[in-house]
């Protein structure tokens, strides 16, 4: 298990120096509070490349090592791009602790759309998010503006019981159900 971190650690290394060689001077400006150059750069190289491995996996290393200061930083940061990516790249470790990161964005409609959206997205990857975001539907606080990104996203969760709540809650629109008969997954 050890060699493994460490060499998963190295390729995330080797990653980030190539990138960085490209991106010489730009740092996230949150991550100069957090006072370590290196998670600076793992904070970069999880939004700018939020789809890929490289990304997800520098968002595990900033996870697991604690750094939760720097991410929530940057998801309430004024910067809402890289709050979209950075919701994008922890929605793609699918780590339960992402949920506390994520989840109070949800409710609160001074923050971008497009940011909400992501991190209904984001939420509905682990078990604990999608039930998250089916407890607001369910208690009717899941604003409107986000209700049919979370219908589409919950029915097609990989847990049954929240897949069936998803039904009951968040129907599928009429044209989405037509189009899920026609084009199963």
């Amino acid at each position: 298990r050890q060699k493994a971190d460490w060499q998963r650690r190295r390729t995330v290394e080797r990653q980030l120096a190539e990138h960085f060689a490209q991106h010489a001077g730009e740092f996230e400006p949150v991550a100069r509070k957090s006072g370590c150059k290196a998670n600076g750069r793992l904070l970069r190289m999880a939004i700018d490349h939020a789809k890929v491995s490289a990304g997800v996996e520098a968002t595990r290393l900033l996870l697991e090592n604690g750094h939760l200061g720097l991410l929530r930083g940057t998801l309430d940061g004024a910067n809402a791009s890289a709050a979209t990516q950075l919701a994008e790249a922890l929605g793609n470790t699918a780590e339960k602790q992402t949920t506390s990161l994520l989840a109070p964005l949800l409710t609160d409609p001074k923050r971008d759309l497009n940011l909400r959206k992501q991190v209904v997205r984001a939420l509905a990857q682990n078990h604990d998010g999608a039930a998250a975001v089916l407890a607001l539907a369910g208690q009717a606080k899941l604003p409107a503006d986000l209700k049919l990104t979370a219908s589409v996203e919950l029915n097609n969760v990989r847990w049954p019981a929240l897949k069936a709540e998803a039904a009951q809650l968040l129907p599928l629109p009429q044209s989405q159900i037509l189009t899920q008969m026609i084009f199963p997954k």
